[in-house]
């Protein structure tokens, strides 16, 4: 169990679109902002998440395909949240 270990180490990092707390906060944060506001917010917070993924160490097209599925994943809380309002 804690024998020495040779190799280089690897990283298992967390797949953005399943960190649930993180895209129900963003999905929050639009709802709250008006249309334009929510884009200009949108587009700042994935920029910065695109940082941190290429500093992570992950190739171009694995950055798009993690933004792809974030992206699928807070618009579905964005609706869900919309639904919520429109069935009171």
């Amino acid at each position: 169990l804690f024998a020495e270990r040779k190799g280089p180490t690897i990283l298992y990092r967390f797949p953005l679109a399943r960190r649930t707390g993180l895209v129900r906060e963003t999905a929050d944060e639009l709802c709250r902002r008006s249309y334009d506001d929510g884009r200009r917010y949108w587009n700042a917070h994935a920029k910065g998440l695109r940082r941190q993924l290429k500093a992570s160490g992950l190739s171009r097209s694995e950055i798009e395909k993690e933004m792809e599925a974030y992206s699928q994943a807070v618009k579905f809380e964005v609706y869900a949240a919309f639904e919520k309002r429109a069935s009171r």
